[in-house]
């Protein structure tokens, strides 16, 4: 709880300057992904007038997560690929504010569920349990840490990924 609500609430609070092209990025991975085009997966497919990429796989596997709830709780009729087309890919800043909670909510979990193995696997590490939850609950409320774990981009997600490695 201490690592989750800090994380969802108010999703919709402000919007991150490079997070609307994490969320036509996944929307391109996904619509790659259901037409077969692996080649076209690739992030600079999908925004291809950015110099430096990152991979960004798994931040993309997160978004289409988010993009496919965000799909059936609209209920739309519109076949998923065309709902994907639909999206203003022309125009990043013009992504609607309504899917950020969507695309963001699977970070958030990842980062809260991170916190609780984190404690569980630094548990193993030190002598003693109260270091342990001394430094989760440190982590889950580093206000760095808090704010990329709560927006659709890969930094969160690269420090979980390293984190549980070395661990």
């Amino acid at each position: 709880g201490l690592a989750f609500v800090p994380r969802v609430f108010n999703l919709t609070a402000y919007v991150a300057a490079d997070e609307a092209k994490w969320v036509l990025r996944s929307a391109h991975f996904l619509s790659a992904l259901l037409s077969g085009d692996f080649g076209a997966a690739a992030s600079q497919v999908a925004t291809p007038e950015v110099d430096v990429l990152a991979p960004g796989v798994t931040t993309m596997w997160a978004g289409t997560l988010g993009l496919l709830a965000k799909y059936w709780a609209d209920g739309v009729s519109l076949p998923l690929l065309d709902y994907l087309a639909s999206l203003p890919y022309d125009h990043s800043e013009r992504v609607s504010l309504d899917f950020y909670p969507w695309l963001r909510f699977p970070i958030v979990l990842i980062a809260s569920l991170f916190i609780v193995a984190f404690y569980l696997l630094l548990r193993k590490l030190l002598p003693a349990r109260c270091i342990a939850l001394t430094a989760s609950v440190m982590l889950a409320l580093d206000p760095f840490f808090l704010n990329h774990s709560r927006v659709i981009h890969h930094d969160a997600l690269v420090t979980i990924f390293m984190a549980l490695s070395l661990l």
